[in-house]
């Protein structure tokens, strides 16, 4: 039957008022509490026929799991239907998101003798159960449940992904340990104890998670108002931070604990002894009590960008600069940014010519997403003046967002409820103001509390405000809401493979590689036009390069002859044989001197190794065409470097013609000391000037 709603306690304060719950009866006693469908499912020792009289050595009836349909005032109290009630000891429980999950807590063993199943040795154990057909079945019993030792009060968070319990094992703190298991590759892995943070040597039991990743629980081992009170506790940067105890009245002088709320603690009910009989309770929070604010961050839309990945540029030559938009330009290779306000940002990081000015490269181009935190936050000076009214208020509403209600703390000097507040500061001091909201996000419906606090420093009518300058914070907004996507990124694209190459020139014109605009280009590099798909356009190219180093003197060069708009770009190989090429070369090198005697024209013995693997490759790739170029150093005598480098690429192709590859499938040039991609001095670096090139044409 049910008990008579009484009025709020005496002496109750203002945080929250509180009443015996109507489903709680008179006589027996109930427990642990849990939102399902329209109403309450929890433990009760009230007796019932169907389970054969059993009772525990204090002379009551174990307890078993009943559902209460609180949006009806009928007293219609049920059994959970199905196998998950025993004839001993049941619950609590825990529901998934849908409702056709339960995980339970009940004695290990629950068949054989009475005086066997009901002994202490039978420990209790978590398990879960399906709902079908409106019956609960299919028992499991989870993995870590262990004889030895009680695996009790579980706690689903809502996704689903962590179940929290409480445990005697041996690996604890002393008495019960709240651990938790998250779930994984199809199972729930091994236990964490939550550690000495929320753990004591007492008692720890009784976990309830709420969508937010708040923890409340019940101990007897932190300091509190009686024997076991609620706590708050929540996870920050991977750690618990130190539990609070909920405020009078819910917790009391006697025993307090399973709390289960609302998403805004508005209202929820809670387990106590009080009255010395096991009650559940029904609480509506009046004002909130403030538990967990995060402190506010002033830069809350800013970011640190660092060097995308490492290309071999030389300091000396060559800078970093990130480019934020409308002007916003910053040097280095990291760069911290506050955007203005939520939105989305392209951002590009651009290797500039110290020289010039100009930019060489694009090293990155991102789009950044701000989106507003969900956070409230504070608009007010950072100073005020005792005695004096401060005006305080909150950050107009983000698109997606709505809040519905506001509650300021001012250091326990007073409260508001409005969006805007007026408070006066009697006395000089460092105030932590706080603003809590409960905000609903538009596309979800979800309603959810947030808190936010900021310290105002109030000073005596005597000092001058000047002397008070504006606090700032070094915290960056958080990686929740500034979402960095890589539109295009150089460092990927190498691990892929892509190379180097200076494009001198794009249009949208098929320009002849003859034509009169590359008349100083000609005589010193192979030109290539390769179509754009994505911009519609011809890049024309002068070098392909695997050292952004050597692509550079090209682009030099470029810039030299008056093409105003080369840049570095990176390709990745477009066709299968393009791919084997580049990695050929890449395997083994384009150092001339591996491939003939002395700095001559002769082929030596050890490069047959190599040109017989780039023969096999123009076989398995028929449709390939290349050009074999040739360079050499510097050495005084341009002619002779000219002709060296001829005769060198014209040796290599009649290697390749004698090996069986069609001659139309292949030509020749020497360049001679046109392009070098190393300095002269020393004798390690003027090597890397004799190459020889392979490269694929259209």
């Amino acid at each position: 039957m049910f008990a008579s709603c009484i009025t709020a306690i005496q002496g109750q304060s203002e945080n929250y008022y509180v009443r015996r719950a109507p489903f709680s009866s008179d006589i027996y006693d109930e427990f642990s509490p849990v939102f399902y469908k329209s109403g309450i499912v929890f433990c009760s020792n009230r007796n019932q026929k169907v389970f054969s009289g059993y009772y525990t050595s204090k002379k009551k009836p174990f307890f078993r799991i009943f559902y209460a349909d609180t949006s009806k005032n009928t007293g219609d109290i049920q059994l959970l239907a199905g196998e998950i009630n025993s004839n001993l000891n049941n619950g609590p429980v825990s529901f998934n998101a849908s409702g056709d999950t339960v995980y339970f807590s009940r004695n290990l063993v629950v068949k054989g003798s009475f005086n066997d199943i009901a002994a202490p040795e039978n420990k209790l154990g978590l398990y879960f159960a399906a709902l079908r057909e409106g019956k609960w079945d299919n028992i499991t019993e989870l993995r870590f449940n262990d004889p030895a030792w009680n695996v009790t009060t579980p706690s689903l968070s809502p996704d689903g992904r962590r179940l929290y319990f409480a445990s005697d094992k041996a690996d604890g703190s002393g008495g019960s340990d709240i651990y938790f298991s998250d779930w994984e590759n199809g199972y729930w892995n091994n236990p964490v104890n939550l550690g000495p943070i929320v753990n004591t040597a007492g008692n720890e039991a009784y976990p309830f998670v709420n969508a937010q990743g708040e923890l409340f629980f019940s101990s007897d081992g932190h300091p509190g108002k009686g024997a076991k009170d609620i706590f708050f506790t929540k996870e920050i940067d991977s750690a618990w931070i130190k539990p609070i105890a909920l405020a009078a009245p819910i917790n009391s002088k006697g025993n307090d604990f399973g709390l289960v709320t609302d998403n805004t603690m508005s209202m929820g009910y809670f387990s106590t002894d009080r009255t010395e009989k096991l009650d559940i309770y029904y609480f509506k929070t009046v004002y909130p009590q403030f538990l967990y604010c995060e402190k506010q961050n002033d830069n809350r839309y800013c970011r640190t960008f660092n060097n995308d990945g490492v290309i071999d540029d030389d300091p000396l030559l060559l800078s970093s600069a990130w480019d934020f938009g409308n002007g916003n330009i910053i040097s280095g290779y990291s760069a911290t940014f506050c955007f203005e306000k939520p939105g989305k940002y392209i951002v590009k990081q651009d290797i500039i010519d110290r020289k010039t000015g100009r930019i060489v490269f694009n090293k990155l181009t991102a789009e950044v997403e701000v989106s507003h935190d969900g956070l409230p936050y504070i608009i007010s000076d950072d100073y005020a003046v005792a005695g004096n009214k401060t005006i305080l208020r909150s950050e107009p509403d983000s698109p997606g967002f709505e809040t519905l209600a506001y509650y300021w703390d001012f250091n326990n000097t007073g409260s508001e409820r409005n969006k805007e507040a007026v408070h006066l500061f009697s006395e000089a001091g460092n105030y932590q103001v706080k603003l809590m909201t409960d905000v609903r996000e538009k596309e979800t419906g979800k309603i959810r509390q947030t808190c936010i606090s900021k310290s105002i420093n109030v000073i005596d009518s005597s000092q001058k405000i000047t002397k008070h300058k504006k606090q700032k914070t070094t915290d960056l907004g958080s990686k929740e809401n500034i979402n960095v996507r890589n539109i295009y990124s150089a460092a990927t694209e190498i691990s892929k493979k892509a190379f180097y190459a200076v494009q001198i020139m794009i249009s949208e014109k098929n320009v002849s590689v003859d034509d009169n605009t590359f008349y100083k280009v000609a005589p010193q590099y192979q030109i290539k036009a390769i179509w754009l798909p994505e911009k519609k356009a011809y890049s024309y190219i002068i070098a392909e390069e695997t050292s952004f180093m050597a692509a550079y003197r090209a682009y030099r060069e470029a810039i030299g002859w008056g093409f105003k708009n080369a840049v570095i770009n990176t390709f990745l190989p477009q066709t299968q044989g393009e791919s084997d090429i580049w990695n050929f070369k890449r395997t083994y090198g384009t150092r001339s001197d591996q491939y003939f005697f002395n700095n001559g024209s002769s082929i030596s013995p050890n490069a047959a190794d190599k040109l017989d693997r780039l023969v096999l490759l123009l076989k398995r790739n028929p449709e390939i065409k290349m050009m074999v170029v040739a360079y050499t150093e510097k050495n005084g005598d341009e002619l002779a470097g000219i002709e060296l480098s001829s005769k060198q690429a014209k040796a290599i192709v009649n290697y390749l013609v004698n090996a069986g590859i069609q001659a139309e499938r292949l030509t020749s040039n020497g360049y001679g000391s046109a392009h070098q991609i190393a300095e002269s001095f020393p004798e390690s670096e003027r090597i890397k000037n004799r190459r020889i090139d392979f490269i694929v044409i259209n």
